[in-house]
Formats: C-alpha cells, sequence, structure tokens
C-alpha cells in the first residue's frame, strides 16, 4: 500500500476503534472495556489482519500524537480556570474511604476483599 493510503487508514482505523469502543464502555460501564485498552487491541489485530507493520503505522500515530498537544492545551484551560472548584473537592475525590463504604454497604460489597481492607482500616 501507498504510504499516504496507509497513514490515513491507520488513523481511520484509530478513530473507529475508539469511537466504537467508548460507546461500547458508556453503555456497559465495565472496567476491562476501557476504551484506550479495547481500541488498542482492536487497532493491532486490524493492523494484523490487514498485513501493515508498525514502522507503516508510525507517521499516522505520529501526527495524531502531533494533533493531541493542542487538545491536552485545550483541557487544561477550563482545568485552570476551574482551579478553585478543584482545590475544594480535590480531598473528597482522592479519598477512597467514603467510596468504599458505599460499596461495602451495597449487595455485592461486603465478600471483596477491598470491604475487608476498608473495615479493618486504622481511620476506620
Amino acid at each position: 500500500m501507498h504510504d499516504n493510503v496507509v497513514t490515513a487508514f491507520g488513523i481511520a482505523v484509530t478513530i473507529v476503534a475508539y469511537v466504537v469502543s467508548r460507546r461500547v464502555f458508556l453503555k456497559t460501564r465495565l472496567t476491562l472495556l476501557n476504551p484506550v485498552f479495547v481500541s488498542t487491541i482492536t487497532i493491532i489485530l486490524v493492523l494484523i489482519a490487514v498485513g501493515i507493520r508498525g514502522e507503516q503505522y508510525k507517521p499516522g500515530r505520529e501526527l495524531m500524537t502531533i494533533l493531541l498537544g493542542p487538545a491536552t492545551v485545550a483541557l487544561a484551560v477550563p482545568l485552570y480556570r476551574q482551579r478553585r472548584l478543584l482545590v475544594m473537592y480535590w480531598a473528597s475525590s482522592v479519598d477512597p474511604w467514603p467510596r468504599l463504604q458505599r460499596w461495602c454497604s451495597s449487595p455485592a460489597g461486603p465478600r471483596s476483599i477491598a470491604c475487608s481492607c476498608w473495615r479493618s482500616h486504622p481511620s476506620r
């Protein structure tokens, strides 16, 4: 295949794989179906099936990496603007104990190892 065609194909496969895997994740909410994980596996399998080597996929990957830089900055600006809110709720978002308490109170929770740890933690 021509290099430009391989690059375009790689970008298209990457975008489609991510969009589809994200929809699956949002429907199921299963951690194992994390969109990044599933799309990575999907991309690898498609590239192997089509016969594209990693070095042929590299230009498309590099282009997408370059485009992610401004997207990352675009995400950082709203986070910076909301920094007071982030600081105010930082402790509740980082502290796992309240979430564990809710989980251990649920029907499935008491059998888990995490609940055993939560019950035996000295700060409890």
